[in-house]
């Protein structure tokens, strides 16, 4: 059997995670921690119980249309339930960054969806949402840049400069993809690494997402508005808990912190999130103690508004039972054996 590496054991990931937080609150004092929380706004709150609930619907929605481009009758009532539901058993099991989408793939195919479709779909979503993160990381680099040199022009030319750049760095993206799948040797690329993961029975399905190049583009593009979702709920927070912090600032923070959050050396990221929140945060003069308090009650406000969502997976199950047979009906018409009755 494959030995694991150590950054991805789960008893390591456990001991970075706890000995970031322990490093971090060595600096929190008990004035600041009773300040934190005895000047909140509750106003704010109420505006996260609505936003983060309607960012988990937008992304269901988003992944929605990348299986529909393929042909799956599956309704978006379905859809937003499996998203939901996979999301949060995903966050319990010992599957690190993959929990939500292996859970996702495990009730796809109990509800009859073929793993040829399945897969590509949520693989498809993912890398989307990586590329779109990554050059909000640089749009982030650029807002430091300007923020941190306040003398440097007036706000005016100061957020067209940000303007600018965002469009120049969100288009070059969104170009870059719509242009290399029109290369053909982008094929036989995406041959090799379906080859080296192991997913060449899915490698007819990817091949058909890669040819739809307005499709990816309109994911990657559809993959910022959750990204701003985060930015806006982290100033939120901060509004709640009367932190100073402005949204243009937020929006440095949150990327460089979500980028971290998906190293495979922590415990679903945390730590090293709430270390990327205090460093960056502090460069807009933000205490390290409000940082890793904004940080924490973040996270947690995110998980007790959409945990509970999970309950909708067990409403109408009933009515998916239909799904099944159409789902099979697909196969049949795009070639696949049936195999026996039963």
């Amino acid at each position: 059997m494959e030995r694991k590496p150590l950054h991805r054991r789960r008893w390591f990931q456990i001991a970075v995670s706890a000995l970031v937080l322990a490093v971090l609150a060595s600096n929190l004092e008990f004035a600041t921690l009773a300040r934190f929380v005895t000047g909140v706004h509750p106003g704010f709150l109420v505006a996260l119980a609505v936003l983060y609930p309607a960012d988990r619907v937008f992304m269901a929605w988003k992944w929605h249309l990348l299986v529909r481009a393929e042909g799956s009758p599956m309704s978006l009532w379905t859809a937003i339930r499996i998203y939901q539901a996979s999301g949060v058993v995903g966050l319990i099991m010992p599957l690190g960054g993959a929990g939500p989408d292996v859970v996702r793939v495990a009730m796809l195919k109990h509800h009859g969806m073929p793993m040829q479709l399945a897969v590509p779909s949520i693989l498809v979503e993912r890398a989307c949402g990586i590329l779109a993160a990554g050059m909000m990381v640089v749009v982030s680099l650029g807002l430091l840049l300007v923020l941190l040199q306040p003398e440097a022009g007036t706000p005016l030319a100061r957020a067209a400069w940000i303007s600018g750049w965002t469009g120049v760095i969100v288009g070059a993206g969104i170009a870059a993809i719509y242009a290399a799948v029109r290369i053909p040797t982008v094929g036989r690329v995406l041959g090799r690494i379906v080859d080296r993961l192991r997913l060449g029975s899915h490698f007819e399905t990817l091949t058909s997402y890669a040819r739809k190049g307005y499709l990816l583009a309109v994911s990657v593009l559809l993959s910022f508005v959750p990204n701003i979702i985060g930015i806006v709920g982290f100033y939120l927070v901060a509004r709640a808990f009367a932190v100073d912090l402005t949204v243009l600032e937020a929006a440095a923070v949150v990327p460089f912190a979500a980028i971290l959050e998906r190293l495979p050396i922590s415990w679903g990221g945390i730590g090293i999130r709430e270390a990327g929140v205090v460093f960056v945060a502090g460069l807009f003069g933000v205490d390290a103690g409000d940082a890793l308090l904004l940080s924490l009650t973040n996270y947690t406000l995110y998980l007790v508004v959409t945990v509970p969502l999970a309950a909708f997976y067990f409403v109408e199950r009933k009515a998916d039972s239909s799904i099944a047979e159409v789902l099979w009906q697909h196969r049949a018409d795009t070639g696949s054996t049936g195999g026996s009755g039963g």
